[in-house]
């Protein structure tokens, strides 16, 4: 397990491909974390989780 981290393209770029696993994208609103996206990729060409991460950065 990894800590969080901002998404940037550097931070995506350094992920490893192929892995698979569940994957959260949090918001800071107001001071507190907030969870606005958990989602689960296969590990799959397409679907791993730097893929995923890579489409919602988008």
């Amino acid at each position: 397990m990894s800590m969080p981290q901002e998404m940037t393209d550097a931070n995506l770029r350094s992920i490893p491909s192929g892995l698979s696993g569940i994957y959260a994208i949090y918001h800071d609103f107001d001071g507190e974390i907030d969870t606005a996206y958990v989602g689960r990729a296969k590990g799959t060409p397409g679907s791993c989780i730097k893929t995923r991460l890579q489409k919602h950065f988008k």
